[in-house]
């Protein structure tokens, strides 16, 4: 066909291109649901007893969502769901990404946040980019939602550099994991740092454990060297931290500040990929982690071995929360498919919660971090939920595997299209889906193909 007769048949596919992606992002942009709620509900709860405050209902869940309606939007919050899916409490802190939270033993709220920072408010030495972050951890009064303690510090940008975990010890203190300065630390109420543990040290190079397992060169300090994540004190006293850049979960000594047990390793990928919130289970000797770029959770023994799993085939999308419950049912938070659900042992969903909110007329999903079950049959759970303490961690006894649960494989394809939908929001509205950027990189494939048709017919009327 002859490149004038091409222009026609090009003409007519771009303006219908155009006109159906205007049409999309239309009537996308207009849907307004529920702003979430429970699709599945068979709790097994009771009222009496409960500690909880009361008018959060028994087995309520707190919920935190690091921001709603995209990556780049700073309004996360914490917020307390209940069974029937009803906000019956939420603390909004402005311009931050909300990552843990914590429901504490006085009543409190504990979150980690990052607030994003105009650069001519930040420290002199975080002004060379347009914004720096102020990582926060903060108790926030349950009644008036004022902070009544906090400990606080600043770093350069707000990807790579938040804070993602804080913990509250039996002592008061409160243990914090730095992603931005690859460190955990514990931090009194005075605001004195108390213990520090540098990753540099101890991971980097010529390092004990570098040299026997190897991992990601740092390539500087501003750099996502370890994006350290967690952080929870054992027991026995142990620090568990997650190293998720090196694929790993290790436990240290914090007398001697030397490793003494790693789960993983770093590029084994088959056992966890840049993991997630690991819960130690003393009672099955084993770790529940969120196995994360593997879109799964993951249940092994220290030697590695998987011994229960639910995922890993699209069902899940970026896993970064999973916490066994008393009744054995597993609570996790699903990323990029914007909800919390609890699961049985055998793959069934007994619970689930879409995270969502309207604004400005607009659906805006939630990109949701972590999730805890308050309160089983009426009694409040603890932070860690693991009430088995007399198990030593360091025990090589052995459970019966749960049965292996595996969603129905949808294939790479199922596993791709959330992941390509949620890295878009970067830098389209957060309505756009997998069918819209198709039909965009169709619409821009017919634009330039028919520029350069037009071109060439200018330039051979102009040799002419």
């Amino acid at each position: 066909m002859e490149r004038s007769a091409r222009v026609p048949y090009l003409s007519v596919a771009l303006l219908v291109l155009t006109t159906m992606l205007a049409l999309q992002a239309g009537h996308s942009a207009l849907v307004i649901d529920d702003p979430g709620g429970v699709t599945h509900s068979e709790l097994d709860v009771r009222d009496d007893g409960s500690v909880l405050p009361n008018d959060v209902p028994a087995g309520s869940t707190l919920v935190s969502v690091q921001s709603f309606g995209g990556f780049t939007e700073y309004n996360g919050r914490a917020m307390i769901v209940s069974p029937e899916g009803e906000t019956v409490w939420e603390w909004r802190p402005p311009d931050a990404a909300v990552f843990d939270s914590e429901y504490l033993a006085n009543g409190n709220v504990q979150v980690a946040l990052a607030e994003r920072v105009p650069a001519e408010d930040c420290p002199e030495q975080y002004r060379d980019k347009d914004h720096c972050v102020r990582n926060r951890v903060v108790e926030v009064d349950y009644d008036t939602k004022e902070v009544v303690w906090e400990y606080d510090w600043y770093d350069a940008f707000i990807h790579w550099h938040e804070v993602h975990d804080a913990d509250r010890l039996a002592d008061g203190r409160v243990a914090i994991i730095d992603m931005g300065n690859d460190r955990t630390f514990f931090v009194n109420r005075e605001g004195e740092i108390t213990w520090q543990w540098n990753a540099t040290k101890h991971l980097g190079e010529g390092s004990e454990f570098r040299e026997k397992y190897g991992g990601p060169a740092s390539n500087g300090p501003e750099d996502d060297w370890t994006h350290m994540n967690d952080v929870d004190v054992l027991h026995n006293g142990y620090v568990q931290m997650s190293i998720r850049n090196f694929d790993s979960v290790i436990r240290v000594d914090p007398e001697t500040d030397e490793i003494v047990r790693v789960f993983g390793r770093p590029d084994a990928h088959d056992v966890m990929k840049e993991q997630h919130n690991p819960q130690w289970l003393p009672e099955r000797n084993t770790m529940l982690v969120a196995d994360s770029e593997n879109d799964r959770v993951v249940e092994i023994t220290p030697d590695g071995e998987i011994i229960w799993q639910y995922g890993g085939s699209g069902e899940l999308s970026w896993s970064r929360d999973a916490d066994r419950l008393p009744n054995g049912n597993t609570l996790i938070t699903d990323t990029y498919h914007s909800r919390v659900l609890e699961v049985n042992q055998q793959g069934e969903v007994r619970w689930e919660y879409e995270v969502a909110i309207r604004e400005d007329g607009q659906l805006k999903e939630g990109i949701v971090y972590e999730a805890d079950r308050l309160s089983v049959d009426g009694k409040r759970l603890a932070e860690e939920r693991s009430t088995f303490e007399t198990v030593d961690p360091n025990s090589t006894a052995t459970v019966t595997p749960f049965p292996d649960v595996t969603a129905n494989d949808g294939g790479e394809l199922d596993r791709m299209i959330p992941r390509v939908e949620a890295w878009s929001r970067f830098y389209f509205p957060y309505w756009v889906e997998f069918r819209h950027l198709l039909n965009l990189a169709a619409a821009v494939l017919v634009g330039v193909w028919l520029s350069a048709e037009l071109a060439w017919l200018g330039w051979r009327t102009y040799r002419n």
